[in-house]
């Protein structure tokens, strides 16, 4: 895994549009990842305190959710 930026909070606002992300739940909770257009939901994850996963979005997808996640870009492989 290759960190290519720094990690963010999740808030109220679509983040980490189209990119692969390590994603970290501080709490247990929902994720919801956007549409591309950003004009509805596409999924939701429902994840346990300090769980870890790694997600690949799709061109345009981003992610919402608490600012108890935390969502780190990294650089897609395999792929």
């Amino acid at each position: 895994m290759k960190v290519i930026g720094s990690t963010v909070a999740l808030s109220g606002t679509t983040q980490l549009k189209g990119q692969s992300v390590r994603l970290v739940a501080g709490a247990a909770g929902d994720v919801t990842i956007r549409n591309a257009a950003d004009s509805g939901d596409f999924a939701t994850l429902t994840m346990v305190a300090n769980e870890v996963i790694v997600l690949n979005l799709e061109t345009g997808q981003g992610l919402r959710g608490a600012n108890t996640f935390k969502a780190t870009p990294i650089a897609r492989s395999g792929f």
